[in-house]
């Protein structure tokens, strides 16, 4: 299972270093011989140690000469006549006083073991507990999701339109985000779960990355899963007998507002600030508790979607409270309101059942389970009577007690129609009429609707009620590029997962664990908690060590737009100084070989930082392991298969802030998995072989610890207990509790396969494999 299942545990680290701003360099600064240049409007200091020193990063050497003068290196004013050093020396010069380390609010201790040697003790962990209630919350799937791809290399200013819309209509809008996050993660679990052992998912394009990068950025989990709990709760307070009419729910970080459409007396829990005409609830309690309170209650409000936000608090209105909306104004803003209202409406965690129906558009999103596409709208009335009828066959005679709140008995299930283009109004008439307490109808040009949304250059004004709203909605190219995502996660069938042989192997025929990948000097460890084995110095800035990490798993090099990209969040670009700076720290913290060299040379003239030889992973030390035993089917074979899983210390890549290592999400974290995965698929199949069940058990189990469920893993568990019935049983009782966990979820699987079933039967009517 990738990494977008895991619920990322507490940061394990402490700050190395001095976080008053004051640190200095323990090098004597170097005696410096100086030039006048007088500074052009729209210079920089790293433009002129560029232009005159053919070193960027020697901008210091320069602020160091000038700070009579120059106050913030980032400000620098045209008329200004600065000194430029001529001479060339070979460390750097003072980091300047007031330079603060980058921020962070989490401690960070990155464990530095000077000696060259990499023969330690590594063993598998268990998973970090969380403070939620796993079973809870593992349908949300809150860590970050994983995507197959390249790291791109494009520079920011030349990223595509489409990312650069959707970032800015995504951002903010924390509960919509959350949700498109949560359906890919399901569908990627299922994926790991059901992939061939040796292959990797199918990577997206880079639009389609772009777009999960964005979602990712803006995706607020605990507002998401508080909004949730929140709105069943108070289903479940409310009087039968007076069901709120709910138009929509206002939500900021520490409550939710739900606003009514008559004044109403709030259930017990909430407050009212305005005499009954909206219920107020605080969040004044953990998110387990809110979460116990309101497991098994029904989603009250299936089509609440956001639409944007007032004043920072983002809107959610209620479809099914209108029955219709009519759009009116800009055109394109229309097509994106709607392509935006499909992707929330087909994965929100809101509703336990619900249908979509993009008309005219979005035949791409059909992939999901909800999703249903017509041509016209003569396909959609036909579609939405056909609804109509199975709701009538549903209820019966026994129609619903009450409203969805609160009600009891079954419930029509909700159908929301989409239009963006322009109806005529014979068009629109016919779909008036079609509306009932379970069909709403969003569209351009329904005239008669009671509920208006016109777009205009401030917003979205919301009638009758004169809510005007910072309208969201995301271009009609972002359904494309969700719907490639999904398409990428169902694919069940996948790409050949290649491991790459080290071109030297040092062979010891006593040690397997001694065959290792060019005995690098400095070892950057990702496989658990990071750890960077063999540098000088700690690392006193976790951008820095991002960087080393980025760097090494990189070895073509990276330069600054690249490095700006990955390294620091999209929201919070580094200054050129801020750059330099965390280069500056990332080559000290490594230090030079035997020879004096460093190993973070200084930039090349082409502008990449590129890492010296000497500088390597424990994930190519485990690939060379994995192609070595791959070669030899001995006993020798199996201990290099051990000696690789043996390095697996954890969940790749914790230890970190929220926001570090977000470059491996998009690639690496999939194809560290994978070999994780069949490394242990090929170790227990060989131990099995030779009749070494407990061997074959520890190998799958450090898959099922690190990488999550999937079934070849189970398999070979099933195998390994072939002589005992008892674990069988208990083996898979606890696959089916694992997958039952989330199976109310938009695109939930908890279907075991086919093979899996046929062997739990054939090992329980036979007793044994091996008998």
């Amino acid at each position: 299972m990738p990494a977008d299942s895991r619920i990322p545990g507490a940061a394990e680290f402490s700050v190395v270093g001095d976080f008053d701003g004051n640190q200095q360099s323990d090098e004597p600064t170097a005696e410096l011989e100086h030039s006048l240049v007088t500074v052009q409007s729209g210079d920089t200091l790293w433009g002129l140690a560029a232009e005159h020193l053919d070193d960027p990063e020697r901008w210091v050497d320069i602020f160091n000469s000038n700070q009579d003068i120059i106050q913030d290196p980032d400000v620098i004013l045209p008329g200004w006549r600065l000194e430029i050093p001529d001479s060339d020396p070979k460390q750097s010069v003072a980091v300047p006083p007031f330079q603060s380390l980058p921020e962070t609010d989490v401690d960070l201790k990155v464990q530095i073991l000077p000696e060259k040697a990499v023969d330690v003790d590594l063993r598998v962990q268990s998973l970090p507990e969380t403070d939620v209630d796993a079973d809870r919350v593992a349908a949300y799937a809150t860590a970050r999701p994983t995507v197959v791809v390249s790291v791109p290399s494009e520079s920011t200013d030349q990223q595509s339109a489409l990312s650069k819309e959707a970032m800015f209509a995504v951002g903010g809008l924390g509960v919509f985000a959350s949700s498109l996050g949560w359906v890919l993660a399901r569908l990627r679990r299922t994926q790991r779960r059901r992939l061939p052992n040796g292959r990797m998912p199918v990577p997206p394009s880079e639009s389609a990355v772009q777009l999960d990068q964005q979602l990712q950025a803006a995706s607020d989990p605990d507002a998401a899963l508080f909004l949730d709990a929140s709105l069943r709760i108070m289903s479940s307070q409310v009087d039968d007998n007076a069901p709120p009419s709910v138009v929509g729910v206002t939500l900021d970080p520490t409550r939710v507002s739900i606003r009514l459409s008559s004044p109403l007396d709030p259930p017990p829990g909430f407050q009212t600030p305005d005499e009954g005409m909206s219920w107020t609830f605080l969040k004044d309690a953990g998110l387990e508790q809110f979460l116990a309170e309101a497991d098994g209650i029904p989603a009250p409000l299936p089509t609440l979607v956001t639409v944007g936000q007032a004043r920072g608090q983002e809107f959610l209105l209620n479809l099914e409270h209108m029955g219709a909306l009519n759009l009116e104004g800009n055109p394109e803003a229309i097509n994106d309101f709607c392509a935006a209202l499909a992707m929330q409406l087909a994965s929100s965690h809101l509703a336990d059942d619900l249908t979509v129906l993009c008309v005219g558009f979005g035949q791409e999103l059909t992939v999901l389970e909800r999703v249903e596409h017509a041509y016209n709208v003569a396909s959609a009335i036909e579609r939405i009577e056909h609804h109509q009828r199975q709701n009538r066959a549903l209820l019966g005679s026994h129609p619903p007690v009450g409203g969805r709140i609160g009600g009891s008995g079954d419930h029509p299930l909700p159908i929301v129609a989409l239009l963006p283009h322009q109806l005529s109004r014979e068009d629109a008439s016919q779909l008036i009429e079609a509306c009932d307490p379970s069909v709403s109808v969003v569209a351009h040009g329904l005239v008669d609707a009671s509920w208006v949304g016109q777009f205009n250059e401030h917003g979205l004004l919301l009638q009758p009620i004169g809510l005007l709203l910072e309208d969201h909605g995301l271009p009609e190219s972002s359904i494309t590029a969700f719907a490639e995502l999904a398409s990428s996660a169902k694919d069940t069938e996948g790409v050949a997962l290649t491991v790459k042989p080290e071109p030297h192997l040092i062979e010891d025929e006593h040690d397997a664990s001694a065959i290792d990948a060019t005995a690098t000097d400095i070892e950057v460890r990702v496989l658990g908690t990071i750890e960077v084995l063999g540098a000088a110095q700690p690392f006193t800035s976790r951008r820095a060590l991002d960087l080393v990490a980025y760097l090494a798993f990189n070895p073509e090099g990276a330069d600054r737009d690249q490095l700006r990209t990955h390294i620091w969040p999209t929201d919070e670009p580094p200054s050129e100084s801020t750059l330099a700076n965390t280069v500056s720290r990332a080559r000290k913290a490594l230090g030079t070989n035997d020879d004096g060299d460093l190993y973070l040379p200084r930039v090349s003239p082409k502008g990449i930082y590129r890492l010296r030889a000497g500088v390597g992973t424990d994930v190519a030390r485990f690939e060379s392991l994995v192609s070595a035993a791959r070669k030899d089917s001995s006993e020798r074979g199996r201990e290099q298969l051990q000696s690789a899983l043996d390095l697996v210390r954890g969940t790749p890549f914790t230890g970190g802030a929220g926001d570090m290592f977000r470059w491996a999400d998009f690639g690496l974290r999939t194809h560290i998995d994978c070999l994780v995965d069949t490394a242990a698929h090929e170790l227990a199949e060989r131990c099995l072989e030779v009749g070494d069940s407990d061997s074959a058990k520890r190998a799958v189990l450090t898959s099922i610890q690190v990488v999550g469920v999937c079934e070849q893993c189970y398999r070979l568990r099933l195998m390994a207990a072939a002589e005992n019935p008892t674990e069988i049983r208990q083996i898979m009782a606890e696959l089916v509790a694992v997958l039952k966990r989330e199976n109310d979820q938009p695109e939930s699987d908890d279907l075991i396969g086919p093979e899996l079933l046929e062997l739990y039967e054939q090992l329980m009517s036979s007793g044994s494999l091996f008998r």
